[in-house]
C-alpha cells in the first residue's frame, strides 16, 4: 500500500473511538500494516498538532492527566500534579506576617484618616442619610481579651460619639 494510503488508514483508525478500534492498539496496528511504531507515533503527533495547534503535546498530556486524576481510581500524585499544572494548588508555604500592637495602631490611624478624607470630600455628612458625622482622634484598641498575648491587639474600633 502506498504511504498516503497508510496515513489515511492510520488516521481513520486513530479517530475511531478507542473501544471500537481494530486492531486494538498502535502496536497491533503497526504489526498488521507493517509500519514501524516510531512512524505511527510521528503521524499521531502530526494529527494532534493539526487538531490542537502548536500546543498539541501539552493539550494531549493535560487531557490524559485529567482523565487519570478524575476518573476511575485516581492516585493522589496524579491529582496533585493536575492541580499544580492548572494553577489550583501551590505547595509553597505562605509567608506569615506578624503584626505588633504598634502596627495595629498605625493601620487603625490610616483607616481613620481615610474615613476623615472621605468625610471631607462629602462635606462631613453621611452619604446615605445626610446627617453630619465626626470621627474620634484615636482608635480604640481591644487588647484585654482573656486569651490574647501581652501586647497583642485583638481588634481596632472607632467609638460612636453621642449625638
Amino acid at each position: 500500500m502506498a504511504r498516503e494510503g497508510l496515513i489515511e488508514k492510520f488516521a481513520e483508525w486513530y479517530y475511531t473511538p478507542i473501544n471500537e478500534r481494530d486492531p486494538i492498539n498502535q502496536k497491533e496496528f503497526s504489526k498488521k500494516w507493517r509500519v514501524s511504531e516510531v512512524t505511527l507515533s510521528k503521524w499521531r503527533k502530526n494529527f494532534e498538532r493539526e487538531a490542537y495547534g502548536d500546543n498539541a503535546e501539552h493539550e494531549v498530556f493535560m487531557e490524559k492527566l485529567k482523565a487519570m486524576a478524575t476518573t476511575g481510581k485516581p492516585t493522589s500524585r496524579h491529582m496533585e500534579i493536575y492541580a499544580k499544572l492548572k494553577g489550583w494548588y501551590n505547595d509553597k508555604p505562605e509567608e506569615k506576617v506578624e503584626l505588633s500592637a504598634y502596627d495595629y495602631i498605625q493601620i487603625g490611624n490610616r483607616v481613620i484618616q481615610g474615613f476623615r478624607d472621605n468625610l471631607r470630600e462629602r462635606g462631613g455628612s453621611c452619604p446615605m442619610c445626610g446627617q453630619p458625622l465626626a470621627l474620634p482622634e484615636e482608635p480604640l484598641l481591644d487588647n484585654q481579651q482573656e486569651h490574647s498575648q501581652p501586647g497583642e491587639v485583638v481588634a481596632v474600633g472607632v467609638p460612636e460619639r453621642p449625638a
